[in-house]
């Protein structure tokens, strides 16, 4: 897997807006029974105050997580089109190559490959319908 620093961007996003957002939900739900936010509450005496900036840090906290989510996400998609783009990228040249050197391609060699019977096995004339050997339809 290459690397890749928006993933490792993402990633680190997601698990920095969950902290975030379960400060900002402890700040809300219990301000007095924390030590950290007994601090806060030192400093700012308004309770109301001190549940305003939770509900703020929960919403920054979803906001880390989403842009963490959309990054990892992306970076996921942009690591998979990328192994498609070379694969392409190594079967066509390996067609070129095919045709530069004379030599047929597989893909010319899997169609070259006479149609057989589904019934019997006989091999069938280009375009046929019906087995010459059987008599079967083949559709």
């Amino acid at each position: 897997m290459p690397r890749n620093p928006s993933l490792r961007v993402g990633s680190t996003l997601l698990i920095l807006g969950l902290i975030v957002c379960q400060f900002g939900l402890l700040m809300t739900l219990h301000p007095l029974q924390i030590g950290l936010i007994d601090q806060i509450l030192n400093i700012i005496p308004d309770a109301g105050f001190v549940e305003l900036i939770g509900v703020l840090l929960q919403l920054l906290g979803g906001v880390l997580l989403a842009t963490g989510l959309i990054m990892s996400v992306s970076a996921i998609v942009e690591i998979r089109l990328e192994d498609e783009r070379r694969s392409l990228l190594t079967e066509f040249l390996s067609v070129l190559e095919s045709r530069i050197s004379g030599r047929p391609s597989r893909q010319a060699e899997v169609s070259q490959t006479p149609r057989r019977c589904k019934f019997c096995g006989a091999a069938l004339t280009e375009g046929a319908i019906f087995c010459s050997s059987c008599g079967k339809s083949q559709r």
